[in-house]
């Protein structure tokens, strides 16, 4: 665009109006007005991960069976019966090898999601089964010494209340 046009009001943009009047106009012709939504978001690509067999994940979620239920081929149903995805949260199926469906999913923050993957190990101790990660955070012994631990085949009760002795890096001698 010559700067000249916009002196003289020839023009009236220098091209980056356009874009601006477009995602207005998309905003208002969607039916929902939600589509630039971090719960729209989660909806599309929750979609792409399971319906899409180009996408990088489909692997991992419809190539392995991983549906979407149909009330949720509609964004407005999906939108009804999960409300807005809550600041700090993204989509998670709470049983991770069932589908995406209302009763199966829920707006969860990163450290949820990661003690619900399928690789996760899980340890059962006076009737409560956690993962390694979670167990570390209950006894505050370190994820590593007990995966180590249960290498070693050590009991669930050696493992989580046993205590842990200090080392010293350098040479590998208790502290005294």
């Amino acid at each position: 665009m010559r700067d000249d046009h916009l002196r003289k009001n020839l023009s009236k943009s220098c091209g980056c109006l356009i874009r601006d009047v477009l995602l207005e106009r998309n905003a208002l012709l969607a039916k929902h007005g939600m589509y630039l939504t971090p719960t729209y978001k989660s909806w599309q690509s929750m979609r792409t991960r399971c319906l899409n067999q180009n996408s990088a994940q489909f692997h991992r979620y419809g190539g392995r069976g991983i549906t979407v239920c149909k009330r949720w081929d509609n964004f407005e149903n999906f939108l009804a019966d999960m409300g807005e995805r809550p600041s700090g949260t993204t989509l998670d199926r709470i049983d991770s090898n069932g589908h995406y469906e209302p009763g199966n999913c829920r707006w969860a923050t990163l450290k949820a999601q990661e003690n619900n993957k399928r690789n996760n190990v899980t340890m059962t101790f006076n009737g409560r089964t956690l993962t390694v990660a979670q167990w570390a955070d209950v006894t505050g012994i370190g994820y590593q010494t007990i995966r180590a631990r249960m290498k070693m085949g050590w009991t669930p009760k050696e493992v989580l209340t046993l205590p842990v002795s200090k080392l010293r890096r350098s040479s590998r001698q208790k502290v005294t």
